[in-house]
């Protein structure tokens, strides 16, 4: 759904579109695949069918959260409403992913509400093709392996 940060993404907007379904009686939605994209940025072209594209988490959602400031929003460019700038948005957006995570990091609460729930739905072993990639790809990643949390190469919760 529309966003101000150059990129739909699952934030405020998507919910008002699910209020809509609902309250018209709809039932489904379809939408593109959600996976992280490769090649050309198609969403049919996508490293993992398990996981999510980064792109597509809110930063507004971030925000209520308390995971990120207002400030570090206000300092993003203007981004079209035309069309989606890949490269813009990685380079603007993945910085403030990185923030919301450190600051994750700093709440012990919310790192065992994660771990619980990743543990419950046993999740790890799906996701972790897609984080060895992205491993590979030397991007900071966030990745569930059994109850650990991996950052990075080193980094355990």
């Amino acid at each position: 759904m529309p966003s101000p940060f150059g990129i739909g993404d699952l934030g405020f907007q998507a919910y008002r579109f699910i209020d809509f379904l609902s309250h018209s009686k709809q039932t489904l939605w379809q939408i593109l695949p959600l996976g992280p994209t490769g090649y050309g940025n198609s969403p049919y072209m996508v490293y993992s069918a398990m996981a999510v594209n980064p792109l597509l988490i809110s930063l507004e959602k971030l925000q209520e959260e308390g995971l990120l400031k207002e400030e570090d929003l206000a300092k993003l460019p203007k981004f079209s409403i035309h069309k989606v700038n890949y490269e813009q948005v990685i380079k603007n957006k993945f910085p403030l992913l990185r923030q919301a995570w450190k600051n994750f990091q700093l709440n012990k609460s919310r790192q065992h509400a994660l771990v619980e729930f990743a543990k419950n739905r046993k999740v790890g072993w799906k996701i972790m093709p897609y984080l060895w990639l992205l491993k590979r790809l030397t991007i900071t990643y966030l990745g569930i392996a059994g109850k650990q949390i991996l950052l990075g190469d080193n980094l355990k919760l």
